[in-house]
């Protein structure tokens, strides 16, 4: 897989670029939630905006979003992430929370997720996010094919001990251009739906590579104060709670969001192949 350089062509040049909205400064309205949230539909955006809420409003206020539905997590509508491991999650984590996109485990992830400041803690561990569109070019760019990439899958294991494979590449549900969907935690890549082990170097090696072109894309880093709302696109954005050590006072509402009326999204293999190509 010798380096090729950045791929060319329509498919890549023409990539609406991700758009960071930065509102930390300003109490935002309801209103100003909501047209955050419906920006969503025009540009992959992660936005942090602050909030005059408690979790049960903001919690109401999303489930009455125009566009977006509230959809339920393992824990329901609202889930709370806190630092350090719990005896019930066996997920396939670190002490720290790796790379990742949430809802790997569901056939369908969000199209959107949302972190919402209860208690920053000592403020020290901020979350930090990384266009995974620039991860897959580079990946391209240095010799690894896209169509190699669309029949690599992952597994991922869930607080529940089930383990889910999914494939790393797919299309992206209301843009169509294709993303990294991946936890770069330790779980190895392979080419089988069961999840038998491939033993196979060249995947070692892929693993390897991604990982690398992960924490070397720039990134962006939110820190976190009471009230804080950060709001993601799931399909473009990699997101990561960085190695510190532990603080179990900071906790933070989690929330995921999917376009209303919106169908499965397919992998879509051959328009994905053939816009790549153009």
């Amino acid at each position: 897989m010798a380096p090729t350089g950045p791929p060319r062509g329509a498919f890549w040049d023409e990539l609406p670029p991700p758009k960071l909205i930065v509102q930390s400064d300003h109490v935002a309205s309801a209103k100003e939630l909501h047209s955050a949230i419906l920006a969503f539909n025009q540009m992959p955006t992660l936005t942090s905006l602050r909030l005059d809420l408690e979790v049960a409003a903001l919690t109401n206020a999303l489930k009455s979003d125009p566009c977006y539905d509230l959809v339920q997590s393992s824990e329901g509508h609202v889930s709370f992430v806190r630092q350090g491991s719990e005896p019930s999650d066996r997920s396939a984590r670190t002490e720290t929370f790796d790379f990742h996109t949430d809802g790997l485990y569901l056939v369908d992830p969000p199209d959107c997720c949302g972190l919402f400041c209860l208690d920053e803690g000592r403020g020290d561990i901020p979350t930090v996010f990384v266009d995974s569109r620039t991860v897959l070019r580079r990946l391209v760019g240095s010799g690894v094919s896209l169509e190699f990439l669309l029949n690599v899958k992952q597994g991922y294991t869930d607080r529940r001990g089930q383990r889910h494979v999914y494939n790393i590449v797919r299309r992206h549900p209301r843009f169509s251009f294709p993303v990294l969907q991946y936890f770069s935690g330790r779980d190895a890549l392979t080419k089988n739906s069961h999840f038998s082990s491939d033993n196979d170097e060249e995947l070692t090696q892929l693993k390897e590579r991604i990982d690398f072109y992960i924490a070397d894309t720039a990134s962006t880093r939110i820190g976190w104060s009471k009230k804080l709302f950060v709001v993601w696109d799931n399909y473009t954005y990699l997101h990561a709670r960085p190695s510190v050590s532990p603080d179990p006072c900071r906790i933070l509402a989690r929330y995921w969001l999917k376009k209303i009326d919106r169908q499965p999204t397919p992998l879509a293999i051959p328009t994905m192949m053939e816009a790549a190509s153009r």
